[in-house]
């Protein structure tokens, strides 16, 4: 019995030293960026579901698209983060939470203009994030990640600048 409980403990040591070894190897500024980007996709596809019940066509389409093209960033950073060794995130920050309420509950033309004005915002943060990770990153699959997501991001404010000129903001 008491060389079972050796060899447990033994065993919950090594597995405990493994995981904090794969944690290790993935700097703070790449958790971070991990942390962040993650927030931010979660927001992205939350914000879009109300933006897909807007009335106006191209603020439904614009918001599916983000559903979609978020949503697969986020399984894909997910994926990769865990075999980092990180949990990331699996929702929006609080404040993110909180301010999509308030948005949820604005009339029509409103909710577009903020929608929009919001989506502008967030996205150069975003990009600025990637941009960051792209080139100083520590870890070289996040900066790859990085890379292959930035496109995406730059095509999203393009696309948000042309609704904004649309909707007269």
């Amino acid at each position: 019995m008491r060389q079972s409980l050796r060899t447990l403990l033994l065993a919950t040591a090594c597995a405990s030293l493994a995981i904090g070894t794969a944690r290790a190897d993935v700097s703070e500024a790449d958790r971070t960026f991990i942390e962040k980007l993650a927030m931010g996709g979660h927001e992205e596809v939350a914000s879009g579901q109300t933006a897909a019940k807007s009335k106006n066509t191209a603020i439904a389409d614009f918001g599916n698209q983000m559903i979609r093209e978020h949503g697969q960033m986020n399984d894909e950073l997910a994926a990769l983060a865990k075999q980092k060794g990180v949990e990331p995130p699996t929702s929006a920050s609080l404040t993110a939470q909180a301010e999509g309420a308030v948005m949820s509950v604005l009339p029509g033309v409103t909710f577009d203009k903020q929608y929009v004005s919001q989506q502008l915002s967030d996205h150069k943060e975003t990009l600025a994030l990637l941009e960051k990770e792209a080139s100083s990153g520590d870890d070289p699959d996040l900066r790859a990640f990085a890379s292959k997501a930035i496109p995406v991001v730059q095509k999203h404010i393009t696309e948000l600048e042309a609704l904004d000129k649309q909707l007269g903001s």
